[in-house]
């Protein structure tokens, strides 16, 4: 198992702004073309006052690596199952893959707070897990250079989504 972080600063005038952003579909539009998502479709939503959970699936069009290739049954297929808690400014989300269903998973959470006047911290924590042998910790470590990419690419794209639509 190995463990990640990755903050970032936005402009931005407000945690609720912020969160407007990442629950626009416009803006999640914008992020999985930058991402290489060829199709996202959010299953169920279920929103009260303080918490919203959805589960969300992704269908990226990016090739595995060759090491990988051989596991892959057809697309490479995400679920996101999501858990927002509305007044702890807190998003919980397990992912799970179709390529290893049981024998891997992303936990993470997102925390984003002011950080000042006009900006605001995003933080996302987590641990990526594969249990598979001979290769696991291989997935492991290619799993978080992916993900550190896409977090910088969707921290750029989120920017610009804020800037044009605070």
């Amino acid at each position: 198992m190995l463990a990640y972080r990755f903050e970032h600063i936005f402009n931005c005038d407000s945690v609720e702004n912020y969160w407007k952003a990442y629950f626009s579909s416009e803006m999640q539009d914008k992020l999985d073309n930058a991402l290489g998502i060829g199709s996202t479709e959010i299953l169920n939503v279920v929103d009260s006052e303080d918490v919203m959970t959805r589960t969300v699936v992704k269908v990226p069009n990016r090739q595995l690596p060759s090491f990988l290739k051989k596991f892959a049954n057809g697309k490479l297929v995400f679920t996101q199952n999501q858990r927002f808690r509305k007044p702890e400014n807190r998003i919980t989300i397990d992912v799970t893959n179709s390529m290893f269903p049981n024998r891997s998973e992303i936990k993470g959470e997102y925390i984003v707070e002011s950080a000042g006047a006009g900006k605001v911290k995003r933080t996302y924590t987590g641990t990526v897990s594969v249990t598979v042998p001979l290769i696991g910790k291989r997935v492991e470590k290619w799993v978080l250079v992916d993900l550190e990419k896409s977090m910088n690419t969707g921290a750029s794209v989120t920017q610009k989504w804020l800037d044009g639509n605070q």
